[in-house]
C-alpha cells in the first residue's frame, strides 16, 4: 500500500503560505484542478477550496514599532503587577499588536479576553531523565464565550502558551489554563519549561 492506500479518496490540506502580492494572483477554479503533485501519485486533481487571503504590509512605522520592539523585553512581571482585570488589560494590549486593524472578529475576540490571574507553583519539570521539581507560574486566562462565536479560544489559549513560556527564563516553567464561564476549562496545557536564556 505504499505510499498511499488503494481506497484513499480524498485529502484535505490547510497550508499558510506566503510570497508577497503572488498568490492573490493564482487562478482559482480551474475543472481540471488548481495544482500539480510534484511526485507521481493516484490523484485525479488538485482543487483551493477557498483562494488565498491578501498580503498585509508589515507594521513599522510611528509607535506601533516601539511597541513591538517593548516586547522583546517583556516579562511576567508585567501582567502579575496588577489584579485580574489590570492583567487582561496588559495582555489585550499585546494581542492587538499582532491582530490586524481592520478584522472586526479578530478585535472582538482581543476584546473577549475577560481576566489574566497568574500564581506561582512547584510541580514536576516536563524533562526526560530523573524526577525533578521546578518552581513555575500557572496562568489562568478567563474569555468571553460570545467574542469567540464561529471561532476557537482553544487556538488563542495555544498561541498563547507558546507566547508566555518564550518570556520566563530556562529554569522555569509555565503552564497555561484558558477558562470560560459558560464550558469551564477549555485547555490546560502541559507544564512548559521557559525558552528565555539566562544570563
Amino acid at each position: 500500500e505504499a505510499p498511499f492506500p488503494a481506497d484513499l479518496r480524498q485529502i484535505g490540506v490547510r497550508a499558510l503560505c506566503t510570497n508577497r502580492d503572488l498568490p492573490v494572483l493564482m487562478p482559482v477554479g480551474n475543472a481540471k484542478g488548481d495544482l500539480t503533485l510534484a511526485q507521481t501519485a493516484p490523484v485525479k486533481s488538485i482543487s483551493v477550496i477557498k483562494g488565498p487571503s491578501r498580503p498585509m504590509s508589515a507594521m513599522r512605522e510611528g509607535k506601533l514599532a516601539w511597541k513591538l520592539i517593548n516586547q522583546l523585553s517583556l516579562n511576567h512581571l508585567s501582567l502579575t503587577d496588577t489584579d485580574a482585570d489590570k492583567g487582561a488589560a496588559a495582555l489585550r494590549e499585546i494581542v492587538r499588536l499582532y491582530a490586524p486593524s481592520g478584522d472586526a472578529g479578530a478585535q472582538r475576540q482581543v476584546d473577549g479576553l475577560r481576566s489574566v490571574q497568574m500564581q506561582p507553583v512547584v510541580r514536576r519539570l516536563p524533562m526526560p531523565g530523573p524526577i525533578t521539581f521546578g518552581r513555575g507560574v500557572e496562568i489562568k486566562v478567563e474569555v468571553d464565550d460570545l467574542a469567540f462565536e464561529g471561532a476557537s479560544a482553544f487556538l488563542l489559549g495555544c498561541v498563547l502558551e507558546r507566547f508566555v513560556a518564550r518570556h520566563v527564563s530556562m529554569n522555569g516553567y509555565t503552564q497555561m489554563r484558558l477558562h470560560s464561564h459558560g464550558r469551564g476549562d477549555i485547555l490546560i496545557g502541559r507544564p512548559r519549561c521557559g525558552t528565555r536564556p539566562i544570563l
